[in-house]
């Protein structure tokens, strides 16, 4: 099973620190999962009590996430995050959907957990499976530069090509005041430029 740091409690909803303090927690916790079950030769099941402890801190980052978030953003958008089918999937993520659409079926602000533990890569997001037309892409794996690797197993959980605008914040390093800037300044980008080509 992977490992579960037992350092700090984990946020729940009634917990009173402020959100950016919540958000770190999580945001260290899942990306210390992601590291360990990057090392197991198969999937997690999501009715096994590891899996379902495994997807608790996503749906609380994703939780927290909103409220972080000014009041006009939660009104716009409804935060998402990776469920898996029968298993935990590999990449883990949560996501700031527009009304009515999914990861799997349109543009998306999102936060991808790095498959080894290395961190984030944030930004707007077009699903592998996407029908919008032409978008400009940024090739991570291309340029060689590449340090958290948000590519899962299948073909539609390969996230590491999907985004506009990706930035990647490492595990030791993220500043969630900056992650949560960043994740303003897409929305602002998907509203200005694609809103209206994707509705």
């Amino acid at each position: 099973m992977p490992s579960q740091s037992n350092s700090k409690k984990l946020p729940t909803s009634r917990d009173c620190r402020p959100p950016v303090e919540r958000l770190r927690i999580l945001y260290k916790r899942i990306c210390e999962f992601s590291a360990s079950y990057s090392r197991f030769n198969k999937p997690l099941r999501l009715g096994s009590p590891s899996g379902r402890a495994a997807i608790i801190p996503v749906k609380t980052f994703a939780q927290v996430l909103a409220s972080a978030l000014p009041e006009s953003v939660r009104d716009r958008y409804e935060v998402s995050y990776s469920r898996g089918i029968q298993y935990v999937p590999f990449v883990l993520w949560v996501a700031l959907c527009p009304p009515g659409v999914r990861v799997s079926s349109g543009m998306t602000v999102a936060i991808c957990f790095g498959r080894a533990g290395e961190g984030v890569v944030a930004g707007l997001m077009v699903p592998s499976s996407s029908s919008l037309g032409t978008i400009p892409l940024c090739e991570r794996t291309i340029g060689g530069n590449l340090r958290v690797n948000v590519n899962g197993t299948t073909k539609e959980s390969r996230y590491n090509d999907r985004f506009v605008n990706p930035r990647e914040f490492l595990a030791d390093e993220t500043n969630i005041e900056d992650l949560l800037g960043h994740v303003q300044a897409s929305l602002r980008i998907y509203e200005s430029e694609y809103a209206k080509r994707t509705a």
